[in-house]
């Protein structure tokens, strides 16, 4: 990835999602780690910004929708096949131990199909289940599409009010469902998802309309704002609509930016957990799950079983709540290092040599 500090800010959302997964908690739960799930929306604005660079000219260019679609579906589906698979062996340990009953309460095998298929996030199902985090992927793939469709209609590159509006209008979608949050997942979550992933689209043609090197006041200022937004407590559409502000103008400032908080990213640490981050993405809700089917079989800990549907709706209370979700955090990325390494890489890789990758493609005049 051309930008280096945006793909370590990657990796430290990856962790904040999967901290905000952790069952553990000595107390109740801070703002910030309630709403850490909306990292979430940052995956989806840099990943409009990351599209638009990398394939808005090749699809001008020519590429294919075979060509574009192979590549896509080689960077995310694999590490979610084979993911979804432990899944589906676990469900099956599950059954023959005679345990965890709650575990299919949530998780059906109409959802496991859903999953597997990725239509989880298109209003089929009431609830998030199996490998929860996977509905941003299926909405992921839908943005996609919609990408490739809106290159191909305006057969030049969008302007960056065009893309701006193209993402006011999937918020304001959300907005006349609800009147309270942003935060949809497998209720029509792609709208969502469409909505950061174009306007990281608009924050990408600004980037190219102005790429100079920000400053270390800029890099301070915005992420003083996000942090602001950050500290509201949920459940007001305003705030996350601040809060997405907030991670656009972060993308915007860390693309071009060479002040001190650009360069702590670009350290080893930092880029390492942003290769990996995809992995740790995806992998951390099995860790959890795990996790939480021993907790509650042994009642390890004091327990809150919350009325959600969801594998989020366990949560054990600790001294030692701190502890136990760092540790989650290590093994989910030792064993995302290992995902990334075996699975995520070598299908990226298949699927580009597979569809002409380095053929060099005539880009159209904007």
């Amino acid at each position: 990835m051309k930008f280096a500090a945006l793909e370590s800010a990657r990796g430290i959302a990856a962790l904040a999602v999967v901290w905000f997964h952790t069952p553990f908690l000595s107390g109740q739960p801070t703002v910030l780690r309630m709403n850490a799930e909306l990292f979430v929306d940052f995956f989806f604005i840099l990943s409009g910004f990351v599209m638009a660079h990398a394939y808005r000219d090749r699809i001008l260019g020519g590429m294919t929708l075979r060509d574009y679609a192979m590549r896509r579906f080689g960077r995310l589906y694999p590490l979610h096949g084979v993911l979804m698979g432990a899944w589906g062996v676990m469900a099956l340990g599950f059954l023959a131990w005679g345990g965890a009953t709650w575990f299919f309460d949530i998780n059906s095998l109409r959802g496991f199909f859903l999953n597997v298929i990725l239509l989880n996030s298109v209003g089929l199902q009431d609830h998030l289940n199996w490998n929860f985090p996977a509905w941003s992927i299926g909405a992921e793939m839908i943005a996609y599409l919609a990408f490739f469709a809106v290159l191909r209609v305006l057969g030049r590159r969008p302007t960056w009010l065009v893309a701006l509006a193209l993402s006011l209008f999937a918020y304001a979608a959300i907005a006349s469902l609800t009147d309270t949050t942003f935060r949809r997942s497998s209720d029509l979550g792609f709208l969502r998802c469409l909505g950061g992933f174009f306007l990281g689209v608009a924050v990408h043609a600004l980037h190219e309309r102005n790429p100079r090197p920000q400053r270390a006041a800029t890099e301070i200022a915005v992420l003083a704002m996000v942090l602001s937004a950050l500290l509201i407590p949920p459940g007001r559409m305003l705030s996350e609509a601040a809060t997405f502000a907030g991670f656009a103008a972060t993308v915007f400032v860390l693309a071009s930016s060479t002040g001190p908080f650009a360069r702590l990213l670009d350290g080893a640490v930092p880029r390492f957990l942003g290769r990996i981050s995809y992995s740790v993405y995806m992998v951390h809700a099995l860790v959890v799950t795990l996790v939480v089917v021993w907790g509650r079989h042994w009642e390890a800990f004091p327990t809150i079983v919350f009325a959600t549907p969801t594998a989020k709706g366990t949560t054990f209370i600790t001294d030692w709540a701190i502890l136990a979700n760092l540790g989650i955090v290590a093994v989910t990325v030792a064993i995302s290092a290992v995902t990334y390494r075996f699975v995520e890489a070598p299908a990226r890789d298949y699927f580009k040599r597979r569809t002409g990758a380095n053929r060099a493609l005539p880009v159209r005049a904007a």
